[in-house]
């Protein structure tokens, strides 16, 4: 059963309830959605707390990177001390930077065997007396004390294979950081501390490394006393896995494996920690039992190819929290509002219900076509229920008056009168309009008349045209002439030309005059104009159609080109087809032109164009055919020459190859049994044969692009000029010396010639070496 309700009723059903239906889909999306922000905006906030504190991890470390390099840099500078005073000098260097430096555990350094001093007695243990390889001395802090150590090792190839502090220096040549390890001189672990390693580089020579120890104590206060969110904490974990500090202290310097499980641990370390990216997860805990948020980000220390890591720990249920208490908060102030928009809905639909109904009622007899026994409805309020009541008392006289009107012109009474009720009165201006129709109706059918008729004339004038243009299309002179004479007699006019273009000259374009036609009677005229010259070469230029009414007569004359008094309306139609201009009409008329008579002539125009175009092609095909009869028997002539010089050049080409083949031989057995090699005229290496590699035992690669000074293979004479001997081999001069070459347990004599090679031009282009083994 369908229950009907009144207006007052259905406000505050309808409106209520949906309302509360959107109202409360609304506050429960907002909600959600404000607690899903502020659980994603708490994640943000951790990680912008991680890359804070990495930055604030990468300051502390900063100092002690700057710091070794700066004494690389001192050290580096050994060659301006002397040779037996360098060890000691350096030694006090660094027993000096250690006692000005109390944040330093200890220094110490790895020379390279000969690098700093060049005597073997240097490197023997005055109290072992065997050969000890490597300066390592080290000064080291035991409780108050500073100490001297060195550290006996072997060869160079062993630091190498067992020591990290010096491999990767070395094998880098940047600065680095080392492991967390505990800093100890006996059995007693004392504290956490790192090392940052830099290379000893001078001219490019690798020299040994110089490296300070610190300890990490302040960095993990730091870190320890950082709480960004409630039952936080802040971790350093180094780029091998292991943990700088943790509030767990039995994990410091443990691995990640004591912590995560494997899968994770080897996500962690084999994917992320190499790239050097910032990530996160989540993980329950294993020694607290709860989910935690790990938010990573790197921290860059030195040129260390694997970063340290910064990780923000927060339980998951910190950040649920503040979540639901947002949550809370937002349903609260939902609630609220929407039992203050209810009171607001009922008091407003009490006030619009009551006078709505009385305009109903009056609506409805206007819609049942009742206009006489309906009386005005009172206006009491000025708001817009009182703007309704005014409103339909106004349609109800409109529609008085608009019913009288319509009473009038129905009985035939076009001139009655009628008042708008406004600018936008529909109904008032729609039977405006129509009485305006009724009057014009008769105008209308007359002026169509005219415009038929018209078009009919000129639809018959055109195909009239069109047959002149098929019977004259091979005569120019006779067709214009039509052309002129049939435009003249259909459009009244008095005088007329016809110009066609004349492009057979491309430098000098012209529109010749192809016939004139003077008060019914053909008269010959001597005028051609260029483009843009005059109105006839205006109007071929701008392609457009120029009319000009009450010409002074002297300037029609010149323009036009007519001898005798002209009328003043003048009137030029370029003939243009593609907007391609073939030629310009130019009429002269005592009568005005009409629209139509222009657009006529327009058209005419197109198929006047059309034809000059096919006739302009046929002589042109016709001028071509001509061409390619007397080119073809040009190039009879010249296949048989043609013919002649092939069956040359073949022989020429099979004497080169005669010529080819013994050179090939030639420089077969020069490779076979011979040392060569090309160079460019600044001495760089270009090329080398087999033979010279096997000599000289080195690959290609190695050798290709060395220049001759610099080539080590060669046991250079000290009274040699490098300069002087290839200078004169850019000048053309051919040079033979005996080049020595060392290997491992002889010395090799080369009879070497040096032959500059020259191009067709007669320029240098590489200098050849060819050398045979003279040692024995």
């Amino acid at each position: 059963m369908k229950i009907k309700l009144n207006i007052n009723a259905k406000m505050i059903l309808y409106i209520v309830l949906t309302s509360f239906v959107i109202y409360a889909i609304s506050i429960g999306f907002i909600s959600i959605k404000t607690k899903n922000n502020t659980y994603n905006d708490l994640i943000k906030l951790v990680d912008s707390y991680a890359l804070e504190y990495a930055n604030i991890t990468k300051n502390n470390f900063v100092a002690y990177s700057n710091a070794t390099k700066s004494f690389a840099q001192i050290f580096k500078d050994y060659e301006n001390i002397p040779e037996n005073q360098r060890r000691k000098i350096f030694i006090a260097q660094m027993k000096n930077i250690l006692e000005k430096n109390d944040d330093f555990l200890s220094i110490w350094s790895i020379w390279e065997p000969y690098s700093i001093d060049t005597h073997d007695s240097l490197y023997v243990n005055s109290q072992a007396s065997t050969f000890i390889g490597n300066f390592t001395p080290t000064f080291y802090r035991n409780k108050k004390e500073i100490l001297l150590r060195y550290n006996i090792t072997d060869t160079t190839e062993s630091l190498l294979f067992s020591n990290k502090k010096y491999a990767i220096p070395k094998t880098t040549r940047t600065e680095t950081i080392l492991n967390p390890d505990y800093y100890s001189w006996d059995t007693k672990k004392i504290s956490l501390k790192t090392s940052i390693v830099a290379p000893i580089i001078n001219n490019n020579s690798f020299l040994g490394v110089i490296g300070i120890d610190f300890q990490l104590i302040s960095v993990q206060n730091i870190l320890n006393n950082l709480n960004p969110l409630k039952n936080s904490q802040v971790l350093l974990i180094s780029n091998n896995g292991h943990f700088v500090n943790n509030q767990n202290k039995k994990l410091i310097n443990e691995h990640f494996d004591k912590l995560f499980p494997d899968t994770i641990n080897n996500i962690i370390i084999s994917e992320k920690i190499p790239k050097g990216k910032t990530f996160s997860f989540f993980y329950k805990n294993p020694y607290t039992g709860q989910a935690e948020y790990y938010s990573f980000a790197p921290v860059f220390i030195c040129n260390t190819e694997s970063p340290w890591y910064i990780s923000v720990i927060v339980p998951e249920k910190v950040l649920l929290k503040k979540a639901n208490t947002h949550l809370i908060i937002s349903l609260i102030i939902g609630i609220a509002g929407l039992i203050l928009l209810i009171v607001i809905i009922w008091f407003i639909a009490q006030t619009i219900s009551k006078p709505l109904i009385k305009n109903i009622n009056l609506l409805n007899k206007l819609a049942k076509g009742n206009l006489k026994d309906v009386e005005k409805i009172p206006e009491k309020s000025k708001d817009e229920i009182g703007e309704i009541t005014r409103s339909v008392n106004t349609l109800l006289e409109g529609l008085r008056s608009t019913s009288e009107f319509a009473k009038q012109i129905g009985s035939g009474n076009l001139n009655a009168e009628f008042q708008l009720l406004s600018k936008n009165d529909a109904l008032g201006i729609s039977l405006l309009e129509m009485k305006k129709n009724l009057q014009h109706t008769e105008e209308e059918r007359i002026k169509n008349k005219e415009k038929d008729d018209k078009q009919n004339e000129t639809t018959q004038e055109i195909t009239k045209f069109g047959d002149i243009l098929r019977k004259n299309n091979n005569d120019i002179e006779k067709l214009s002439y039509d052309i002129l004479e049939n435009l003249l007699k259909y459009l009244d006019a008095t005088l007329g030309t016809l110009f066609i273009i004349n492009d057979t000259d491309l430098e000098n374009i012209k529109y010749e005059l192809k016939a004139a036609i003077a008060f019914n009677r053909g008269k010959l005229i001597e005028k051609d104009f260029l483009i843009g010259e005059g109105l006839v070469g205006r109007c071929a230029n701008e392609k457009i159609t120029i009319y000009i009414t009450d010409v002074p007569v002297e300037f029609v004359n010149f323009t036009s080109g007519l001898k005798d008094e002209t009328p003043r309306n003048l009137l030029l139609v370029p003939l243009k087809l593609n907007d391609e201009v073939f030629g310009v009409i130019e009429l002269i008329s005592f009568n005005f032109f009409e629209n139509y008579q222009i657009e006529f002539i327009e058209k005419v125009g197109e198929n006047i164009a059309s034809t000059l175009s096919s006739v302009k092609i046929n002589q042109q095909t016709t001028k071509l055919l001509g061409q390619a009869q007397e080119q073809g028997e040009q190039l009879s002539s010249q296949e048989e020459e043609m013919r002649q010089n092939i069956e040359e050049m073949q022989a020429t080409q099979e004497e080169a190859a005669k010529r080819e083949s013994k050179t090939k031989s030639t420089l077969d057995s020069i490779n076979s049994i011979s040392y060569v090699a090309e160079y460019d005229i600044n001495g760089d290496l270009i090329n080398i044969n087999d033979n010279y590699l096997n000599l000289l035992s080195v690959a290609r690669e190695q050798i290709i692009g060395k220049n001759y000074k610099n080539v080590d293979f060669f046991i250079k004479d000290k009274t040699e000029n490098a300069t002087k001997f290839w200078n004169e081999l850019k000048n053309g001069i051919k040079k033979q010396k005996v080049d020595v070459i060392k290997s491992r347990t002889k010395q090799i004599l080369l009879a070497s010639s040096y032959t500059p090679v020259v191009n067709q031009d007669g320029d240098i282009q590489k200098i050849l070496n060819i050398a045979i083994k003279i040692t024995e």
